[in-house]
């Protein structure tokens, strides 16, 4: 396999031509104006210590000189270098709690908007360790496979959002036991979750839930969303008069942070319980936490790149300058004082 570097390189390597263009048109310049000076065997008999045959080998020299140069200047990258790459870390799920509570504005801008800011901050911070994503509202699914491409999470974190999930309600329990089925490891260790959510839980699933995590060993850890006040759920955006989410006798519902469920999910596996709102919300802490999880090895690639191999052509180019350097274009002169070529 053959690589080059930047397009923009192949200038210096389509200017070689150009260069030919300029010693041919040199020379056949200085050969009229010799012959315009006088008669060229007059010039032939002043110039006989000029090897005419040493220039043009010093010509010849520095075109396929430059040519070298240009090759080394466009960065060719031949074949391949294999390194071994181990990886380091704990199997990490976040599980972001996508019902339509989520939208309620006591944590600007959105509950939902704040918690996928602190979750792509926090892949940001991670070295080394698989993350995945499972969104949950009334059910729940895996949105985001474990994977070292945090670009591909956060591509999937930045979609999530209320209406992925037509099925309402926070069924936090049904998604800890899907990020459960979602890890592919054997060991008790090196798994961990982070659940963001306001702590709603309509099906009454989530202790026994824990209890299953903290069984296989799978530290949680929860974020709280909201604030104890509440605020009222939007029901529209854009222009107009805003619009919330009403109960069956017409009243305004608000939403409130309910920490309670969040606080025993921790307590249980052995995490710790954080709130988001209010300006409370400790993001170094919860990563140190994940930080000072034991860590194995969760993968070992061969990865194939290609090697550098322009200094071989510069080399030769600079070989090839020294040397019309060091070659005189004056003829030797014989012990008997006959010039030689």
């Amino acid at each position: 396999m053959l690589r080059f570097g930047p397009p923009v390189l192949w200038v210096v390597f389509l200017s070689v031509p150009v260069v030919v263009l300029l010693y041919w048109y040199g020379r056949r310049s200085r050969t009229r104006a010799l012959n315009t000076f006088g008669d060229h065997r007059v010039i032939e008999r002043l110039t006989t210590s000029v090897s005419p045959r040493k220039r043009q080998i010093k010509q010849i020299l520095i075109v396929v000189a430059f040519f070298f140069l240009s090759i080394g200047l466009v960065a060719p990258k031949i074949g391949t270098s294999l390194t071994e790459v181990e990886r380091r870390g704990v199997n990490l799920l976040l599980l972001l709690d996508t019902s339509l509570s989520m939208k309620a504005e006591d944590v600007k801008p959105s509950r939902l908007n704040r918690a996928k800011y602190e979750a792509t901050n926090l892949i940001d911070e991670l070295q080394g360790d698989r993350v995945g994503l499972v969104a949950f509202a009334g059910v729940s699914y895996l949105q985001c496979p474990l994977t070292l491409d945090y670009s591909a999470a956060k591509m999937f974190l930045d979609v999530t959002d209320t209406d992925l999930i037509p099925s309402q309600g926070t069924a936090v329990g049904d998604a800890i036991h899907t990020a459960l089925e979602s890890y592919d490891t054997e060991g008790d260790r090196y798994k961990a979750m982070v659940i963001f959510s306001d702590g709603e839980d309509h099906l009454g699933k989530a202790i026994s839930a824990a209890e299953d995590a903290a069984e296989q060993g799978v530290i949680v850890y929860t974020v709280g969303v909201g604030t104890p006040s509440g605020a009222p759920i939007p029901m529209t955006e854009g222009e107009g008069s805003p619009s919330f989410k009403r109960n069956n006798q017409g009243k305004v519902v608000t939403t409130k942070l309910q920490p309670g469920i969040l606080q025993k999910i921790a307590s249980i596996t052995g995490g710790t319980y954080y709130q988001l709102g209010q300006g409370n919300y400790s993001a170094d802490g919860l990563q140190k936490d994940l930080f000072r999880l034991e860590r194995t090895e969760l993968s070992s690639h061969r990865y194939a790149g290609y090697e550098e191999r322009y200094q071989y052509f510069v080399g030769i180019a600079l070989l090839l300058f020294i040397a019309e350097v060091l070659i005189p274009e004056r003829r030797k002169k014989s012990v008997e004082g006959k010039e030689k070529t």
